[in-house]
């Protein structure tokens, strides 16, 4: 195996870092020959400094490495990483093999407007992460409710014993009473009535018991960032601002061909203001993140970046060179 490049990653490439930042490392390797023609190598590498279970701090840092094939496959796909690590500048750059530079060479033959990755990552990370703290505040303040009422009321075991403290709960988002239709046979139709939080449907005469063992599971398996989320009115800032670059890079490319790090200073510094939670979510933020998206679809339908690339003659062409001088 040879590093092809290693490279500073994440933050610290984007000038989004932060005191807290840890580091990321991302590269590209070529197995050996014999495993190139036995076809025995691992698609990716990963290793961290941080082998507990607790989250990375700023001395920490992980290294993934894609094998040439993967990455070159992920170029393809229009996959972020991908073609951050196609762009990145020397000075950024920890390891480099000559045949780095010969792909380097080629980079204009590899970018095209296929970035499903970048609009679905943008989506996936302001949708997501944006309600999943108001998910956790909801499950919270149902759990906090039925615990109570099973301590006033302890003999009133059902669901449907305290329907109107239900319809109460129903203010909150993701909690609802919904009615479900019967299973219809010539014996039973009709519609049963259910208590519904985070889309986890309930039978009105559920035990007050199941629901709060059903809803606890849920709340424990929340991650740490949901937690973080919900002291923050919902908004995972992290997970926000990684969306609002993630657009701002799809539409640099689209339009140009190419990617620049670190970021420009205006964006830079819109994006570190997000990222600290410093810009108000609902009148600031999420309309920047609708119209960024907005715009991105735009810029990719006019963009004059091919539609695909061709990534097989470069990896043979690389292999064939590899096997040779090993072999």
């Amino acid at each position: 195996m040879k590093i092809i490049m290693k490279a500073i990653a994440g933050s610290h490439l984007f000038g989004l870092n932060t005191e807290k930042s840890d580091k990321d490392y991302k590269g590209v390797y070529l197995p050996s020959a014999d495993d190139i023609l036995l076809g025995k190598f691992n698609k990716s590498i990963n290793q961290s400094t941080n082998n507990s279970n607790n989250k990375n701090n700023s001395s920490d840092i992980d290294t993934e490495l894609f094998s040439l094939d993967k990455f070159m496959n992920m170029l393809k796909e229009g996959q972020t990483v991908a073609i951050e690590l196609l762009f990145t500048p020397d000075e950024f750059i920890l390891e480099k093999h000559p045949l780095w530079d010969e792909i380097v060479s080629k980079r204009n033959e590899l970018v095209h407007k296929n970035v499903v990755s970048f609009i679905g990552y943008a989506k996936q990370q302001a949708a997501k992460y944006g309600i999943r703290g108001t998910r956790m505040g909801s499950v919270e303040k149902v759990l906090e409710t039925l615990k109570n009422y099973k301590e006033t009321y302890p003999y009133s075991n059902k669901l449907f014993n305290f329907r109107n403290q239900l319809l109460e709960l129903t203010k909150l988002e993701y909690v609802h009473i919904v009615q479900v239709p019967k299973v219809k046979n010539d014996l039973n139709e009709g519609y049963d009535e259910h208590f519904e939080v985070i889309g986890k449907k309930y039978p009105m005469f559920s035990t007050i018991d199941y629901v709060i063992n059903s809803l606890q599971k849920a709340y424990d398996e929340f991650g740490t960032r949901s937690k973080l989320a919900k002291m923050n009115q919902g908004v995972d800032w992290k997970a926000v601002s990684h969306a609002l670059r993630v657009i701002h890079q799809g539409k640099v490319l689209l339009t140009t061909g190419s990617l620049a790090f670190p970021l420009e200073k205006e964006q830079r510094d819109f994006i570190l203001l997000v990222k600290k939670g410093e810009l108000d979510f609902t009148t600031i933020v999420q309309p920047e993140i609708e119209k960024g998206l907005k715009e991105l679809l735009e810029i990719k339908q006019h963009s004059n970046l091919p539609d695909s690339i061709e990534i097989n003659h470069i990896i043979l062409d690389i292999y064939r060179k590899v096997i040779k001088e090993e072999i």
